[in-house]
C-alpha cells in the first residue's frame, strides 16, 4: 500500500498523450525511476551530486526533480531550482557607462526583484536541465518540460510562493530548432548568455610539453614567461585534510572573485569545496597556491568522465597581479585535463579572451524565460539586453595551424 502511494504521490498527466511527469522535493524522495532515466555517464544528474547540493545550496535555493513516463516507462528527467533573484544585489553594471546611464540602470535594477523557476542547474555552464531517451523528439522533450514546468508553477503558488518566471538554462545552437516551440505557442523570450569557453584535447597531447610545442612561438614564451613569474609560488593539491584546515581562507579567496562577477546569483557556503572533495574523491581536484606557506590562490576542476569542468576559484588580486597567477591556473586546469586524458575542457564564462589564450573557444549558448506578467514578459527581452554587461574581446589564436593574428 505505501509503495502505491509513493508511487502516485504528485504524479500528474501531460498534455501530450501517453505522458505523465511525477516531481519530487528532494532527492532522497525519488525512487529507482531517476536511475533509469538519468545519464550514466554525466555526474551532474546522479544522485551524490544532488545530495551535495542539498547539504549546502549556493543561497536560499530550493530543489525539485523531476521523472517523465512514456506508458509508465520512465523516459527522462528533469531538475529545477526555485531561486530569489534580486537584481540591484546580483549584477554588477559595466563601470565603463557614464555616471547617467548607470544612475539610471541602477534606478531600474532597484525595481527588478523576481522569484524564478528555472530548470537547469545555476552552478553549471552547460545543458544541465533535462535529459530523455533517445527515442523522445527534441522539440517533444522542450515541450513535456514546459508543461510539466506549468504544474511545478501551479505547486509552488499554491504553498504561497510566487513565481515570477519561468526558465530554461541553457542550450547550444544545435538545440534552438527544438526551442522553436517555446517561443511560437508558449510565449517565452529567448535571450543570449555570454558564450561558454571550451578546449577540445587533441590525443597527442600526452604531456604539457607537448601541448606548448602545439603553439606558435609567440604563444610558446608567452606562457614560459607567465611561468616564470610565478616561480616563486608553491602549487599542490590539497587533500580533504588540507581543504579543511584552509577552508576559511578558500572561502575568503572564492569571496574575492564572486562578488565583482558581472552577474552572480550563488553563494556558496564555506564548507561547498570541501564537500566536493567527499563526494567526489579523485575526481575533484583543488589545487593550492602557497607563498611563504600562506594560500594566496586555488582552482578547482571536476571530472565528468570524458570531460574536465573547471569549477569555482579564487585569488589574492595583488598576488594575481605580480605572478600572472590567473593565467598560470588555466595552464595548470590543461595540465589536469592532459593528466585525466580528457576529451574536452569546459572553461565556463568570463574572460574569454585570456581563455582564448590557452586553447578555448566560444560557443554560444541559449536561455528561454517567460514572465508570469504578460506585459514584463513582452518588454523583458530588450530590457535584459539593455542591462546586459557586454564584454569586448579578441578571439586569440594560439596554435600554430591556425590563423596568425
Amino acid at each position: 500500500m505505501l509503495e502505491t502511494s509513493v508511487k502516485n504521490r504528485n504524479r500528474f498527466d501531460l498534455s501530450l498523450d501517453g505522458y505523465e511527469a511525477q516531481i519530487f522535493d528532494a532527492i532522497a524522495d525519488v525512487p529507482h525511476t531517476w536511475d533509469e532515466a538519468a545519464p550514466s555517464d554525466n555526474i551532474f544528474f546522479q544522485r551524490p551530486y544532488f545530495q551535495l547540493l542539498e547539504r549546502c545550496p549556493p543561497g536560499n535555493y530550493q530543489f525539485r526533480y523531476l521523472v517523465f513516463f512514456q506508458d509508465t516507462i520512465p523516459v527522462g528527467v528533469a531538475t529545477l531550482q526555485y531561486l530569489r533573484f534580486i537584481a540591484k544585489n546580483d549584477i554588477n553594471l559595466a563601470k565603463s557607462d557614464s555616471q547617467f546611464t548607470q544612475n539610471f540602470k541602477e534606478t531600474l535594477l532597484r525595481g527588478l526583484n523576481f522569484n524564478i523557476l528555472v530548470c537547469g542547474n545555476a552552478s553549471l555552464t552547460g545543458e544541465y536541465a533535462f535529459h530523455f531517451d533517445d527515442s523522445i523528439p527534441k522539440p517533444t522533450q522542450f515541450d513535456l518540460v514546459a508543461d510539466a514546468l506549468q504544474q511545478c508553477k501551479r505547486q509552488f503558488e499554491a504553498q504561497g510562493k510566487r513565481v515570477d518566471i519561468v526558465a530554461f538554462k541553457e542550450f547550444y545552437e544545435d538545440k534552438r530548432y527544438a526551442a522553436k516551440g517555446l517561443l511560437t505557442d508558449k510565449s517565452y523570450q529567448e535571450f543570449t548568455i555570454q558564450p561558454t569557453m571550451r578546449i577540445k584535447m587533441r590525443p597527442e597531447w600526452m604531456t604539457f610539453e607537448d601541448y606548448l610545442a602545439a603553439m606558435s612561438s609567440k604563444y610558446r614564451v608567452r606562457a614560459k614567461r607567465s611561468r616564470k613569474k610565478a616561480k616563486d609560488i608553491e602549487k599542490r593539491t590539497l587533500s580533504l585534510a588540507e581543504i579543511e584546515q584552509h577552508q576559511s581562507t578558500i572561502h575568503k579567496l572564492y569571496r574575492n572573485i564572486a562578488d565583482a562577477a558581472v552577474m552572480n546569483v550563488l553563494h556558496w557556503p564555506p564548507n561547498y569545496f570541501l564537500e566536493l572533495k567527499r563526494t567526489y574523491q579523485d575526481n575533484f581536484r583543488l589545487l593550492g597556491y602557497f607563498i611563504n606557506d600562506e594560500l594566496v590562490g586555488f582552482c578547482t576542476t571536476i571530472k565528468n568522465h570524458k570531460h574536465l569542468d573547471a569549477h569555482f576559484l579564487g585569488f589574492d588580486h595583488a598576488v594575481n597581479r605580480k605572478h600572472q597567477l590567473y593565467l598560470n591556473m588555466l595552464y595548470d586546469i590543461v595540465g589536469v585535463g592532459i593528466e585525466e586524458q580528457a576529451e574536452e575542457i569546459c572553461m565556463s564564462r568570463t574572460a574569454l579572451e585570456i581563455k582564448s589564450s590557452v586553447g578555448a573557444e566560444p560557443y554560444d549558448m541559449f536561455g528561454y524565460m517567460r514572465f508570469s506578467n504578460g506585459i514584463i514578459n513582452r518588454v523583458s527581452k530588450p530590457l535584459f539586453n539593455y542591462l546586459e554587461v557586454k564584454e569586448e574581446w579578441v578571439q586569440r589564436k594560439p596554435f600554430k595551424e591556425e590563423i596568425k593574428e
